[in-house]
């Protein structure tokens, strides 16, 4: 007998009873609208915040500093060539100046794009900047052409992690509709000190006399110091530069190797890629040779031979400033691709045409239409990354993009060295048959001017333009790549922003 006050129900253990049916109803019921309750929660998700005021304007100081270290460090190199040779006595490390940089540039591009996406942004970006400086420190206390070489691969490691580095942050920075201008405007500053670079180099370098090692090494850790001290010590950017991952071992496991397949097929990854080494390596090239161009063919000193890429650095800037804004204004950058990949094969073909005698009117027409056409199309693969891929796979997909960005003038810049010597000495040989052609190649290309009386000057002059004109084909060829990638690329808007 059950005791005063209990119910005692009856159990049904059937679970085709009532009250068996009745509880599944009720629990189906429940995980209905549990699963409903969730959707909508999900639906309901608010849109990514993205930091502002003080702390986003002190984290862009940041970067521009980097900008500006970077900007001095890859665009100095091209002034100070000439003069370089000329304390080395030899031509022949000509291409390796560039390709030692670019080559461990692009060879550590996937690794630090894992290594962003595993460990802090932080810390991983001013480990970089540190590296940087080390090579910068090498270069300037180098006391021989290889030593010289050593001290840009270095650098070159610096940058890869710099780079890769600063797409991160403004990715975690500024929405995505607005990635565009902004990243206009750090191409500005990368432009400002570019167009800083040919003074500072005339400086540093004495007016064309012999490599002032000591002055060198002061100016850059002047620069490079500060830089490192705003990042080290600010603590609202610090707070910024951090990478959203859960922890390393979470990362790891969630791992699909350095370069998911997945990320490699993506079609507008494959067009970025090819875009980018076309545009990157034939705008390398061309303004690689363009100062030795101007002082061993027109005579120029090393001053008025980095004044006279003012022309293209002026011209990238106006593209920037038409590209940044109108992306972010129409929505979509494929547009400025097809234009700069239109634009871009002509101002170079247009450069083939220079000659000994060539006047100053097509010498600064030409550049400035080669550095517009750059402008217009130098962001649009890193827009066209951002925009198509999701948030985990934008950090591999712009490694990849800086890679080819790097490989291809660390790649082709050799092959215009090669091109550019065979080309010279096949041509000193015919032009001067009793000629000591080893012993013209060792000099400096400024020295040429001082070794030869009028009437061999002339044809030395000539050999060296035709030569350096040969070397520019390739640039040629490689700006004709362009279109495959800008007709490759998806029209994605940058609008649609991605929760």
């Amino acid at each position: 007998m059950a005791d005063a006050g209990i119910i005692e129900l009856p159990i049904y253990p059937n679970k085709d009873s009532k009250q068996g049916s009745l509880t599944r109803a009720i629990e189906d019921k429940t995980g209905t609208l549990e699963a409903s309750t969730l959707t909508t929660a999900v639906d309901e998700t608010p849109p990514r915040e993205y930091p502002g005021g003080t702390k986003l304007w002190l984290a862009f100081l940041a970067l521009i500093f980097c900008l500006l270290l970077g900007g001095l460090d890859g665009n100095i190199i091209a002034v100070a060539v000439p003069s370089i040779t000329d304390h080395f006595h030899t031509i022949a490390d000509v291409g390796w100046y560039a390709t030692a940089y670019r080559l461990t540039t692009c060879a550590l591009q996937f690794t630090f794009g894992k290594l962003y996406k595993l460990h802090s942004t932080k810390w991983t970006f001013i480990s970089s900047q540190a590296v940087f400086l080390i090579g910068s420190v090498l270069c300037a206390a180098a006391t021989s052409s290889s030593m010289f070489v050593v001290g840009r691969a270095v650098t070159g490691i610096g940058v890869a992690g710099g780079t890769a580095g600063f797409w991160n942050l403004l990715m975690d920075l500024v929405a995505p509709a607005k990635r565009p201008v902004f990243g206009s405007i750090f191409g500005a500053v990368e432009v400002l000190s570019s167009l800083i670079a040919p003074p500072l180099g005339m400086r540093w370098l004495g007016r064309g006399g012999p490599v002032r090692t000591a002055d060198i090494l002061h100016r850059r850790c002047h620069y490079a110091i500060p830089d490192m001290a705003l990042v080290l010590l600010d603590k609202p950017t610090s707070r910024l530069l951090r990478s959203d991952c859960h922890g390393v071992h979470q990362s790891l496991q969630k791992a699909e190797g350095i370069l998911p397949w997945r990320v490699i097929r993506d079609r507008n990854v494959a067009a970025a890629i090819i875009f980018s080494i076309g545009l990157v390596s034939s705008l390398t090239i061309l303004e690689y040779y363009a100062p030795a161009y101007f002082q061993a063919v027109h005579g120029y000193t090393a001053a008025r031979s980095g004044y006279m890429i003012l022309p293209s650095l002026i011209g990238t800037l106006i593209g920037l400033a038409v590209q940044g804004p109108g992306t972010s204004f129409f929505g979509y950058y494929t547009p400025f691709m097809v234009c700069s990949a239109i634009l871009t094969p002509v101002a170079t073909g247009l450069m083939t045409t220079w000659g000994q005698y060539t006047s100053l009117a097509p010498l600064i027409c030409y550049f400035g239409l080669l550095g517009f056409a750059a402008g217009v199309g130098f962001q649009c693969p890193q827009n066209s990354i951002q925009t198509a891929l999701s948030k985990e796979d934008v950090p591999l997909g712009l490694a990849l993009v800086l890679f080819a960005q790097s490989f291809g003038p660390a790649l082709f810049t050799s092959v215009s060295q090669i091109v550019f010597t065979n080309r010279l000495s096949a041509d000193l040989q015919s032009t001067l048959p009793g000629a000591n052609v080893t012993a013209i190649e060792a000099l400096g290309l400024t020295e040429i001017r001082k070794q030869f009386s009028d009437g061999m000057l002339d044809s030395v002059v000539s050999a060296y333009g035709r030569s350096i004109t040969a070397s520019w084909y390739v640039a040629l060829a490689l700006a004709c790549l362009c279109i495959i990638g800008a007709l490759g690329t998806e029209w994605k808007s940058v609008k649609k922003d991605k929760k």
